[in-house]
């Protein structure tokens, strides 16, 4: 009963792990290569953030309907083909983790603007640089910035997260103006952020920034290892069997018939597991220890904190030594910039004024056959490289 896990993550975990162990080469040779130092964990956290969840200024405080006269109203195109649409991704993190490299490789000190050593190899680096590393690295940066504004005051969503904005130091401090925790201009101070490239890269699109690069760690990206695609693929493949055996069922005995609601709770919960691999790859290798009140669960206290640089380098430590760990968090972190940075695309080939609400692997929008044409053929592309798995 004790090794039973608690989660879905859990048994995710625990998947993942012995199909990881039982390659020999995985831990030794590429698992211990990703090694994080203090200073390259703290990147990681401060750059980490999740889905993107956000809803269209412009239409705040209306109901949105996708008649003829709302849009002649809201969006001035006087035509009659609108309707409403929701699209979402499937499984949208695990794909990420399939189809794009990541972070797999070795972690490295790119530049550091302080160093006079990397200030000689490497002179100032620019964000362009740092943008074109990818696809070969992954990296993230330390931004100063003076100023930053977006260059279309009209979007209606902007990507600057200011709960991402660090150390503003000038006596009247920061002031700006945002929209739903989203930067839209800063009117006065400066800040620090940390960055991945695949957000940098929209942040660059949308802003103007003042500023400069202080210092860039860089990852070699690598795709996802045989070990963790199998147990991915195996996963993808049960969700589609039992998607298959549920509408079969479905219409041979109807969506009440035991048989039906058995597929369907199996369909549920390999959508479930596929879903958890994220939650074990983000996993904070530096985690601070509770002590739980067995009779009040809302009760705990920290037994072991996480804070200076040596308990976390203590705590890295117990972590790369610790034989049951083997899954990088730094590609955790890139997981979600990817996701992010696809449903951006979504979101521009749509057009960002028919957007009315995105959330993490969804959005919802008005349309019409010129909008739902540029979104298959975004679809067509992806399916170009897109991974399949299929039965031998």
């Amino acid at each position: 009963v004790l090794s039973v896990p608690m989660t879905h993550t859990g048994y995710i975990r625990r998947l993942l792990r012995n199909s990881c162990k039982n390659d020999k080469y995985y831990r030794e040779r590429m698992f211990l290569n990703t090694r994080l130092d203090v200073d390259s964990y703290k990147f990681c956290v401060n750059s980490y953030s999740g889905g993107y969840v956000h809803n269209n200024k412009w239409f705040r405080d209306i109901v949105v309907e996708p008649t003829q006269e709302f849009c002649n109203e809201y969006l001035n195109e006087n035509r009659s083909d609108w309707y409403g649409m929701h699209r979402d991704f499937r499984s949208h993190y695990p794909s990420q983790i399939r189809c794009y490299p990541l972070p797999f490789g070795r972690p490295e000190l790119f530049y550091d603007y302080h160093d006079p050593l990397y200030r000689r190899l490497r002179k100032n680096v620019t964000i362009k640089q740092v943008l074109d590393m990818y696809p070969v690295y992954s990296t993230i940066t330390k931004l100063y910035i003076t100023r930053m504004e977006l260059k279309d005051h009209k979007t209606a969503f902007p990507f600057m997260q200011c709960s991402k904005m660090f150390g503003g130091s000038f006596k009247r401090g920061i002031d700006t103006l945002e929209d739903n925790g989203r930067l839209v201009k800063l009117l006065r101070g400066h800040f620090v952020t940390y960055v991945d490239n695949h957000t940098l890269k929209i942040l660059l699109e949308q802003y103007h920034i003042t500023g400069m690069v202080v210092k860039v760690y860089r990852f070699e990206n690598h795709y996802v290892p045989d070990c963790i695609a199998k147990v991915i693929d195996k996963l993808f493949r049960e969700k589609t069997d039992y998607k298959t055996a549920e509408k079969e069922l479905e219409k041979q005995f109807g969506k009440f018939d035991n048989r039906t609601i058995d597929a369907h709770f199996n369909l549920m919960l390999a959508k479930s597991l596929l879903n958890a691999i994220y939650g074990c790859m983000a996993t904070n290798p530096c985690k601070p220890e509770y002590d739980y009140n067995i009779l009040n669960s809302m009760q705990a206290t920290i037994t072991k904190g996480v804070t200076t640089d040596t308990e976390i380098e203590d705590a890295l430590e117990r972590f790369y030594d610790n034989k049951n760990s083997f899954l990088p968090y730094q590609v955790g972190c890139f997981v979600t910039a990817l996701a992010r940075a696809e449903l951006y695309e979504y979101i521009k080939a749509i057009g960002e004024k028919y957007c009315v609400y995105c959330d993490t692997d969804s959005i919802f929008y008005i349309s019409n056959p010129e909008i739902e044409k540029r979104v298959e053929e975004l679809n067509a592309e992806k399916a170009k490289t897109a991974q399949y798995v299929i039965d031998a």
